[in-house]
């Protein structure tokens, strides 16, 4: 095994030794395009060579890295095209509903209904606090099942748990 690498190593460095030796030769031909027509005059010596004239530029008065910390304004009004005006703003959601209906209660307040909320079965009616986020805001039978509508109050949003009727 280990004259398998050693012959691998040996052939690597003799296949660098060898691209090292060979001198690189760049060839470079003549310009295949013609030269834009409104040049300068005096900037064109002959076809094959091209002169860049130098221009002088006033050092700057600002030293950059010295500089003094800039103020930002305090307000800065943008004018958006008109195309561009109509935005779609995505308004948050309540998350699903994280209770389970398991079955009703009769109590001496009357009837309760049972739910599962976090493993732990809770008995509710109107107008209790869940989880300290879901407010029981009513709870509607009718002959296809039940509804129980509850209020996300973070978001203001009204949920509601369709139990169907059992037959």
């Amino acid at each position: 095994k280990n004259y398998i690498l050693l012959i691998a190593l040996l052939v690597t460095l003799w296949l660098t030794w060898r691209s090292s030796e060979q001198s690189k030769v760049i060839e470079v031909s003549a310009p295949t395009r013609l030269l834009p027509v409104n040049l300068p005059p005096n900037s064109v010596k002959s076809i094959n060579q091209l002169t860049l004239i130098s221009r002088t530029i006033a050092p700057s008065q600002v030293n950059l890295f010295n500089a003094p910390p800039r103020s930002l304004p305090d307000k800065v009004s943008v004018q958006i095209p008109a195309k561009l005006s109509i935005v779609q703003v995505i308004k948050p959601v309540a998350p699903a509903l994280p209770f389970k209906y398991l079955g009703r209660i009769q109590t001496e307040s009357g009837n309760e209904l049972l739910l599962e909320v976090q493993g732990e079965v809770t008995s509710i009616k109107q107008g209790d606090l869940l989880q300290g986020q879901y407010k029981v805001l009513a709870i509607n039978e009718s002959v296809t099942g039940l509804q129980i509508q509850f209020l996300y109050i973070p978001l203001n949003q009204t949920q509601t748990l369709y139990v169907q009727a059992a037959r």
